[in-house]
């Protein structure tokens, strides 16, 4: 199931949320200006509507459908022109022609559509998959981002333990230490 423009623009200010704390609780800055450029990244990925690609997919397949698989138009077609056969004068020829421009199309546009078939589709899937790349890095970046967070916070934890037991006697023995290197 593609991902929705709710769920990428929440991935997205999570990641945000996240890694601005990340920035203040290690003292960083964003002088690469990493927030705002994922956020012009969702807006871009949110910009290719999904919807939209299927139903023109949906509606390319179906012309394509209609021109490679149209033998019932190229039977009509040889059918009129058994049934014409016999016609002469410049409307039989003008309306040959006619018959011959039909054909042409036919003829031309068949690997023509099948191709835009092939290229709708493809967008489709590079749309689909980016967006769901997009959500990925959001989501590994948030949790990149509050382990970077949990290990500031053990690193502060074991300083501030690290301070706390400092003992008076390290202190005293430091200074016995001076005075008996004094003598």
């Amino acid at each position: 199931m593609p991902l929705s423009d709710d769920e990428l623009y929440t991935a997205s200010r999570d990641m945000q949320d996240t890694v601005w704390a990340m920035v203040e609780a290690t003292g960083m800055d964003d002088d690469m200006g990493l927030m705002t450029a994922r956020l012009r990244h969702v807006n871009t990925m949110s910009s290719l509507s999904l919807d939209r690609m299927a139903a023109e997919y949906d509606r390319v397949s179906d012309v394509q459908l209609k021109i490679t698989h149209s033998g019932d138009a190229k039977e009509e077609l040889g059918a009129t022109e058994h049934l014409l056969k016999d016609w002469r004068g410049m409307a039989a020829e003008e309306f040959d022609r006619k018959i011959q421009n039909i054909r042409s199309h036919i003829e031309f546009f068949a690997p023509v559509s099948t191709r835009l078939t092939y290229f709708v589709g493809g967008l489709y899937s590079l749309a689909l998959h980016s967006r769901q790349s997009l959500y990925t890095i959001c989501k590994e970046t948030t949790a990149g981002a509050l382990q970077v967070i949990d290990d500031q916070d053990a690193r502060e934890a074991e300083l501030q333990i690290a301070a706390a037991t400092r003992s008076p006697r390290r202190s005293s023995s430091s200074s016995l230490r001076r005075s008996a290197a004094k003598r």
